[in-house]
């Protein structure tokens, strides 16, 4: 089960985050997945998720997400990555800098039936807005979430 659901995420990071197929992600994120660690302005469902990443995309040219370390433990994937891009289109009301960046995350996904149903995610990610966009980008300082969203999850 472990190693079949590492697949699914990898999947999904691969194909949907990567290479913006919506189709795998609607295949792969369960009707009533959750995200108990939306940004605002996303919603926390997979209608969310597929705006964060349209917006992403569209504000860096080049994007990608790449694994470095997964683990698998019954129905949970945890998953360390970078998100890399080269800032080209308007992000949160900053014009483009042309720069890139490098985004480290780490996603706690759980699943069911083989379908991602919950996710967490932690990581300077989950702070970005335009008010830190360039604090966070110039001094890579990293989010914890709070224990609340860990007993949630």
């Amino acid at each position: 089960m472990s190693e079949e659901n590492k697949s699914i995420v990898q999947r999904f990071i691969n194909e949907f985050q990567t290479n913006g197929r919506e189709e795998i992600a609607l295949e792969i994120l369960a009707e009533n997945f959750v995200d108990h660690s939306a940004i605002p302005p996303f919603t926390p469902d997979r209608n969310g998720v597929f705006q964060l990443f349209r917006m992403l995309r569209s504000a860096f040219s080049e994007f990608r997400a790449e694994i470095q370390d997964q683990l698998a433990d019954g129905d949970k994937v945890v998953t360390r990555k970078t998100l890399h891009g080269v800032h080209t289109g308007e992000f949160f009301g900053i014009a483009a800098t042309k720069n890139p960046i490098k985004l480290g995350v780490i996603d706690i996904l759980r699943l069911k039936e083989r379908s991602i149903c919950r996710a967490l995610v932690s990581g300077r990610f989950r702070r970005l807005n335009a008010a830190n966009y360039n604090e966070l980008i110039e001094r890579n300082i990293a989010a914890i979430p709070s224990k609340k969203s860990f007993r949630a999850f």
